[in-house]
């Protein structure tokens, strides 16, 4: 669905026939008034503004303006008898997507398709960056549930362990833990109080040291 700003009724029909030719399926409303533009410009179904540059009480560069503020994301085609080329270069900073004079009427088909692709691929590239930000957000939320639940375990492992050596120091019998090198790792009251030696003197030796 085209929006067509123009106060010449056969320039839209002219228009349609074209893009019809073309084998773009379109319905085409016309209007040339600003309080008309405004409203139809609300219609979320409208895919396409068409405007020509000189539209009495309402020109092509005002009616820019409400769609940058309304509807930027669909496709703004100046359609024009006569636009100087520093006005169509302003209009294109402006963010207008193309401009095609009305004696060419014939490459308006392809600026149109040209500027729908465009449109689509935008909005494609846009839910491909909402998925990844969803995907994101996701994984960040697993990854903290993950952490937690590890950080949950390994203070349970820190205090099962604590547990243990304290068990193992406070018995009676003479315990001690090496290494696959031979060296103690932890020798218990008991079994320090029987070679009279202190953990630091004991903790990394050998029987050897």
């Amino acid at each position: 669905r085209i929006l067509h700003l123009e106060d010449d009724e056969r320039d839209t029909e002219l228009m349609t026939v074209s893009l019809r030719k073309a084998g773009i399926d379109c319905e085409v409303v016309r209007v040339d008034t600003r309080d008309q533009f405004i409203e139809k410009l609300k219609d979320p179904r409208f895919d396409v503004v068409v405007s020509d540059v000189s539209v009495p009480g309402f020109d092509g560069i005002a009616a820019q303006a409400v769609w940058q503020e309304q509807r930027p994301k669909i496709p703004f085609i100046f359609l024009s008898g006569t636009v100087g080329e520093q006005v169509a270069i302003e209009r294109l900073k402006e963010g207008a997507t193309d401009y095609v004079l009305k004696n060419w009427m014939d490459k308006l088909p392809t600026v149109l398709k040209r500027a729908l692709r465009e449109m689509e691929d935008r909005a494609g590239r846009q839910q491909a960056q909402s998925e990844l930000q969803r995907l994101n957000l996701q994984l960040e939320s697993r990854v903290k549930e993950r952490t937690q639940q590890l950080s949950a375990a390994n203070e349970a492992l820190a205090d099962s362990e604590r547990r243990f050596f304290d068990i193992l120091d406070h018995s009676p019998a003479m315990i001690f833990l090496k290494d696959l090198d031979g060296r103690y790792n932890f020798p218990n009251r008991s079994f320090l109080d029987m070679i009279g030696k202190g953990r630091s003197e004991l903790t990394g030796k050998t029987d050897y040291d």
